[in-house]
């Protein structure tokens, strides 16, 4: 009956001893699963910030192409409205019909300056969406390095406990020794005697 409690006993401690491995094990897995995830989670937001500053910048090349054919068309324009004024003043006598020319190309001058501002305006809010882009993308390199560095030093202060604790350690020998030295010769000097 004796023998069978502590067969019992040890099934019991067993038991225990597999419970607590399963927590253990168990604990360890949501800890490595939440960091698996966290990190996916910081892949896909570099991920995600990169192709937003690819299509950020496809877009801004885009606008930069449009506002130049502008820019071009403003040229054009504005050499149209020279020769034009130029020719007004050559021909008096069709004054009239320079004149009706002169407001129309004014009106078109007038038109692409505001789809010009317009494209500007766009360019600004572009240029401000990849300064928005850009400085998360920082944050998210100073956070990695901040812990990188984080590492390195809590690394450097093991290192100085280490030295700090092997001196102590060497101290206490050398205090230790005089002592040890002194306690040898007093038995030695009450053997004598």
């Amino acid at each position: 009956m004796s023998a069978t409690l502590r067969g019992g006993g040890a099934n019991s401690d067993n038991r225990e001893s597999a419970e607590i491995e399963e927590k253990l094990n168990q604990r360890f897995k949501e800890y490595y699963e939440k960091s698996e995830a966290s990190i996916r989670q910081k892949d896909s937001l570099l991920q995600q910030n990169n192709e937003r500053i690819s299509i950020i910048e496809a877009q801004y090349a885009d606008e930069k192409e449009k506002r130049e054919r502008i820019e071009n068309k403003l040229k054009t324009i504005e050499e149209n409205l020279s020769k034009e004024k130029q020719q007004r003043i050559l021909n008096e006598d069709s004054n009239e019909l320079n004149k009706r020319q002169i407001e129309g190309l004014n009106e078109q001058v007038e038109k692409f300056q505001k789809e010009n501002e317009k494209e500007i305006q766009k360019r600004r809010d572009i240029e401000e969406i990849m300064k928005l882009s850009n400085e998360e993308k920082e944050k998210s390199l100073k956070s990695a390095e901040d812990a990188k560095q984080s590492s390195e030093i809590a690394q450097q202060r093991i290192i100085e406990l280490e030295g700090s604790i092997n001196s102590a350690k060497e101290q206490g020998r050398r205090e230790v020794a005089p002592i040890l030295v002194s306690t040898q010769e007093k038995l030695r000097n009450c053997q004598n005697e």
